[in-house]
């Protein structure tokens, strides 16, 4: 039995990262709004800060890794066995999160993309994993075909934790 209502999705980000002096260090914040009815959340808020470091940072090939914590706070869908309806579940605490990104330009037009982001400890996490191909179109017009990985080991359907995989396309304008 599926309990999930609906599969709204929600997402506003705001990134900000600056580079030290030495080219090899930056630091990031992460300002994040959701409403993901897949994952059974109403509201969702985080803010975070991280310390990163460039591994490599060269026109072609680029590998970065970064870590840092975070303010957590969001409201969740229960379902309560006992009387059979969802209720509002709020959760406020703070958060550890990593991210890994890779891009590597395989030809002029054609680049291979991956990210990965865990949220959580290693108990209670979110994990987001992503990896395809970006191809160049025209300037700044770019053709995204990705396969993503999304789990969030809190939330249970069928005494199992959200698990969902997608294959997706999306057309990307950079400035």
């Amino acid at each position: 039995s599926d309990l999930r209502l609906n599969d709204d999705y929600l997402s506003i980000t705001q990134n900000y990262k600056h580079s030290f002096k030495n080219k090899n260090y930056f630091a990031s914040a992460k300002t994040v709004y959701q409403q993901d009815y897949r994952r059974r959340i109403e509201n969702e808020y985080l803010q975070t800060a991280e310390i990163g470091i460039k591994w490599f940072d060269r026109a072609k090939f680029q590998f970065s890794t970064s870590a840092g914590g975070g303010y957590h706070k969001y409201e969740r869908l229960v379902y309560n066995t006992s009387t059979q309806e969802n209720e509002n579940l709020e959760v406020s605490q703070p958060t550890f999160i990593f991210d890994e990104h890779l891009r590597w330009q395989l030809v002029n037009s054609l680049t291979l993309i991956q990210k990965y982001t865990h949220l959580g400890d290693l108990t209670n996490y979110h994990f987001v994993f992503s990896g395809g191909l970006e191809n160049k179109l025209v300037r700044d017009l770019f053709l995204r075909l990705e396969y993503r990985l999304d789990r969030d080991t809190e939330v249970s359907y069928d005494d199992k934790g959200y698990y969902d995989k997608a294959l997706l396309t999306s057309l990307l304008y950079k400035f």
